[in-house]
């Protein structure tokens, strides 16, 4: 069987043309299967896109061309309708609803990316589930802690550089994977030591690579294609797969859970409490049970989430703006002007070579053309469909427009269409569908501040805790790369715009800079 996938007939129908005759018990099921979920639809209240095959859905066309099919589908439907997507009928959301969803407890983040990637299958937490708010809890408390951790994020980010730039034998341009490799070994030291204790850090060097590692874990099993977007049982096997086969991350877990046992071991017995990160862990396990290994598993598992999470996203949120720097140069000159300004603004020589003294957290809020840039790379992202959240409440769910979402259904979040939605801007909304780096450059909207317009961290009591911290870190890595290299692109840099959510490319030669213009 074969069949051309069209597009949106006349009256907006999705649909399909066969070229070869359809087996009578293939076309049966499918008939009874597509009759009785037009049956099922006549008892909602919120539009269905059309689709021909059950299994298949509204996927195929979806990934086909995004773009496209979200245009055609507000178009003819408005901001909410529901579509045969990943396997099953999920709602579709954009607009000023989407701000409704994301403001209502009842919607549940983890149990809806769940469906997608699951984290807990990974990572082979079964029982001993931490709670999510206890998660927020530890990303607001590293929120918190921002200011007096940035010299030593500054100083980890720059170790991470140089330890990566000389590994290298060759001095050539960097490769595609090269790149995100640079990128990723900058954010692990990071990232491992706003987690843990240096101490914890030197005693197991090899907690590092275990950090860099999730971000090629992630990336290996969502890289499933057409097949993972139909069916997500593809995903799951896929995902349970890794957690008993992948030796790399059998050695995360193995080494996470090493570092941080002696650690819980010893405030249990001595009843040390130190105010940070592992403390709230301890804590919220300790009222059950002061059983070491028990403690420290449910710590390990904590601390692996908030790693899973921040260094996946963050390291694919610097991508992109790295690429977008690379892709065009003067931009790259810009933000290093920006830079000598700002710092002889503080007080401080543009040929300070202490990045740790050169980008102090006064020095940082006040880059506000890297702000912008971050922010801009992060809306003009092909983040099509975002954030699904599966709706938990007892009792139907009425929007503000009448429509309704059931219990147990699962709603995802249009951000391409509002990003890039007129009626939804202020004084930035011009020319959205151009990369304009400076836009938000004399405003209030900086990198981490959520709108209608802007929910790449989502928004209201689902607002990402960490988005702090993960914005300090890019503006930090770029910041050092920018002040110590050239970057000149030596095959041309592709943004692509499939599949979904794909990375930028493209090989980049980093040259030391030979000399600094310092501001006279």
């Amino acid at each position: 069987m074969s069949w051309n996938l069209l597009r949106f007939g006349e009256n907006g129908v999705l649909y399909f043309r066969e070229h070869r005759k359809v087996g009578i018990l293939t076309g049966a099921v499918g008939l009874l299967l597509l009759v009785k979920a037009l049956r099922g639809s006549k008892k909602h209240t919120t539009p269905l896109v059309p689709y021909t095959w059950p299994i298949i859905g509204s996927s195929a066309m979806f990934s086909q061309d995004p773009e496209f099919f979200l245009k055609q589908c507000v178009q003819q439907y408005g901001p909410m309708f529901r579509a045969h997507i990943g396997g099953s009928i999920k709602t579709v959301i954009s607009g000023k609803l989407s701000v409704e969803i994301l403001h209502t407890s009842d919607f549940n983040f983890p149990k809806g990316i769940q469906e997608v990637f699951d984290l807990q299958l990974l990572l082979g937490i079964k029982d001993d589930v931490p709670e999510r708010e206890l998660i927020r809890k530890i990303a607001s408390k590293l929120t918190l802690r921002l200011p007096e951790l940035t010299s030593s994020i500054v100083k980890n980010i720059e170790i991470g550089q140089t330890r990566f730039m000389e590994s290298r034998l060759e001095k050539a341009a960097l490769s595609s994977n090269e790149v995100r490799g640079l990128l990723i070994h900058m954010l692990a030291l990071s990232s491992a030591c706003a987690f843990l204790d240096r101490d914890t850090i030197n005693k197991h060097p090899d907690i590092i690579e275990a950090f860099a590692y999730v971000v090629p874990a992630i990336a290996k099993i969502l890289s499933t294609g057409l097949m993972g977007a139909v069916i997500p049982a593809y995903n799951t096997f896929r995902t349970w797969l890794a957690n008993k086969t992948d030796t790399g991350m059998k050695n995360h877990k193995r080494v996470l859970y090493r570092a941080i046992r002696p650690i819980v071991e010893r405030r249990l017995l001595s009843g040390e409490r130190i105010d940070d990160l592992v403390q709230l862990a301890i804590d919220a396990k300790a009222k059950d049970t002061t059983d070491v290994e028990i403690v420290a598993q449910h710590v390990a598992s904590c601390i692996s989430i908030l790693i899973f999470a921040s260094m996946h996203t963050t390291s694919s949120s610097a991508t992109v703006t790295f690429y977008n720097l690379v892709k065009n140069p003067w931009l790259v000159e810009e933000l290093l002007l920006e830079q000598q300004e700002v710092l002889k603004k503080h007080g401080i020589s543009p040929d300070e070579q202490d990045p740790a003294r050169r980008f102090t957290a006064p020095v940082l809020k006040d880059l506000v053309k890297l702000d912008s840039t971050i922010r801009e790379s992060l809306r003009t992202r092909k983040f099509y469909l975002q954030h699904p959240h599966r709706y938990e409440g007892k009792s139907d769910y009425v929007l503000s427009n009448g429509l309704t979402i059931k219990p147990g259904e699962t709603v995802l979040l249009a951000n391409w269409i509002n990003h890039h939605d007129p009626t939804l801007a202020d004084t930035e909304g011009h020319n959205l569908d151009e990369f304009r780096p400076f836009r938000f450059v004399g405003t209030d909207l900086t990198a981490t501040r959520v709108k209608a317009n802007f929910l790449v961290f989502a928004s209201g009591q689902h607002t990402c805790p960490g988005r702090f911290f993960a914005v300090q870190q890019i503006k930090i890595l770029l910041s050092i790369l920018i002040f110590r290299y050239t970057l000149t692109p030596t095959t041309p840099v592709v943004i692509p715009q499939l599949p979904a959510h794909a990375l930028p490319y493209g090989d980049v030669l980093l040259e030391k800079r030979k000399e600094l213009y310092s501001i006279e």
